[in-house]
């Protein structure tokens, strides 16, 4: 029985983290490559918003500060993690 259970613990596949499974590409009983995507996953508990600022607002952000968002009349915190200056030519 031990050896079941250590054989068990050597197929058994697991996450490198903490997420929601959104594809399965394998199927049981199949042999696989060890380079082969078997599982899509995503971290839902975070999301990543991009937006375009003005000049003007520019000058008071700054990595790690705080914003708020508006999704469908819902308050959302979050931080700067990036600042990216790109030209926007579409006017």
């Amino acid at each position: 029985m031990e050896s079941k259970l250590i054989l068990l613990d050597l197929y058994t596949i697991r996450a490198p983290s903490n997420g929601i499974v959104l594809e399965i590409s394998g199927n049981t009983g199949e042999k696989v490559d060890k380079d082969k995507l078997l599982v899509k996953m995503s971290d839902l508990s975070t999301y990543k918003i991009e937006c375009s600022v003005d000049n003007k607002s520019l000058e008071k952000l700054k990595i790690g500060g705080t914003v708020y968002a508006i999704l469908d009349n819902d308050r959302l915190k979050g931080r700067i993690g990036n600042i990216s200056p790109v030209i926007n030519n579409k006017k």
